[in-house]
């Protein structure tokens, strides 16, 4: 009997320093009496996120919790009354990931009926810090060197999706940062970064110059992206028309077809010269 409660004793510790590790989350901004995350993750759940609610204690002694669910709408005032204060919690959401050991100890967590384990997926964490980042606009421009960062370290392909969408959303009031970022050693950072530019749309005199430098990139993909993407600025990229005929001599045959249909929509009376 001692040495079975004496197991049980050490199980239920073991247990509590595998949750405590697992789950415990770092600090961050609260709204109305609850962290940044929880609200976030009304993003990443069709039917809103599970906030604790009227905690009570359960026959073993243990918090328990009732839940309500956010909305959208709940989720965006909490990031408008938050603020820049909420950049760290969302780079720290973009990071996150669950690996094969994370995953296992969770399952075994949920196996035991001491106490309640509830885990969020990282890709729903990521998910819903990429939207977080969506409703900063302006707000979250600062964040961009970092959000680069995280990209380049490719930490799963739902963290690398959902900061390419940060970057993506956050790229028409940060230009001259995502243009900073072109100096990345990893080829394809700078493919996404001009595809970010390139989605702007707008503002043709602060972007052109970017995507022409581009051209002469040592990488023929970046080349033919950025080719791309002066194309569909049409007549109002004419400055870059010099690089792009000198693209239409690069050794690579899809940059010399890029270079090509992007001068028959920049400068067409000149293409063929």
């Amino acid at each position: 009997m001692k040495r079975r409660l004496l197991f049980a004793a050490v199980f239920l510790a073991v247990m509590g320093v595998l949750a405590w590790c697992l789950l415990t989350p770092a600090p961050e901004p609260r709204y109305q009496g609850q962290p940044l995350s929880a609200w976030l993750l009304g993003y990443a759940w069709t039917s809103g996120s599970p906030i604790p609610s009227n905690p009570g204690t359960s026959k073993y002694g243990f918090t328990a919790h009732r839940f309500i669910y956010t909305d959208w709408d709940q989720s965006d005032a909490a990031i408008r009354a938050i603020g820049t204060n909420a950049i760290p919690t969302l780079l720290q959401m973009l990071c996150a990931r669950d690996t094969k050991m994370k995953i296992a100890l969770i399952n075994l967590l949920q196996k035991q009926h001491v106490m309640a384990i509830t885990h969020t997926p990282a890709g729903a964490r990521n998910f819903a810090a990429a939207m977080g980042f969506r409703k900063l606009g302006p707000q979250g421009v600062s964040a961009i060197p970092d959000l680069i960062k995280i990209y380049h370290r490719n930490i799963s392909p739902w963290s690398r999706s959902a900061t390419s969408t940060a970057l993506y959303d956050l790229a028409p009031f940060g230009i001259t940062q995502i243009a900073q970022g072109m100096a990345s050693p990893d080829p394809q950072v700078r493919r996404m970064l001009i595809g970010a530019l390139a989605n702007i749309r707008a503002q043709p005199v602060a972007l052109v110059p970017v995507l022409a430098k581009s051209l002469h990139d040592s990488d023929a993909d970046v080349r033919i992206t950025a080719a791309g993407a002066l194309a569909a600025f049409g007549p109002d990229a004419g400055s870059a028309v010099p690089d792009l005929q000198q693209l239409r001599q690069d050794q690579n045959s899809e940059a010399r077809f890029a270079a090509q249909y992007a001068l028959d929509r920049v400068a067409p009376t000149n293409a063929l010269k």
